[in-house]
């Protein structure tokens, strides 16, 4: 709703919102029966691929924008056979260059989760995408 009344504000944009279940969501979103879609997702390994490989091709089912471009996949196609981490880095950041400038999702937020620990808590771990594991936390 926030967005709705910035839009028609700013923009004199007017939107209708539809809610829907889940499913709906994403059968809908699958079949790219829509104009505009909220969505969001967490990165399950700190490696940009993760995010980046699912706009290599315009098939990809998770792609919701079906958007593609050829030298935006070659380069994620470049960095998946390069061993080497530091040229593999490279392709990856040319390519989100090309991602950022074409822009076929907007990010609304980042999602951040800070933590505090007491210094007595030892040996507690994260996981890339802010779980707490606690199985070797020990207090001191």
């Amino acid at each position: 709703q926030a967005l709705q009344k910035q839009w028609k504000e700013v923009l004199g944009v007017e939107i209708q919102i539809e809610q829907l279940d889940r499913q709906t969501l994403n059968q809908k979103l699958e079949q790219k029966d829509f104009q505009l879609s909220l969505a969001c997702w967490i990165s399950q390994l700190s490696d940009p691929m993760d995010i980046l490989e699912r706009y290599q091709k315009k098939e990809h089912l998770k792609n919701f924008s079906g958007w593609e471009n050829e030298k935006f996949s070659q380069l994620l196609q470049q960095a998946i056979q390069e061993e080497e981490k530091e040229k593999r880095d490279l392709f990856l950041e040319e390519a989100e260059e090309i991602f950022a400038r074409e822009m076929p999702i907007t990010p609304l937020y980042h999602w951040c989760g800070p933590h505090l620990c007491d210094p007595r808590v030892q040996n507690l771990h994260f996981t890339s995408n802010g779980g707490v594991l606690f199985e070797r936390a020990f207090i001191k």
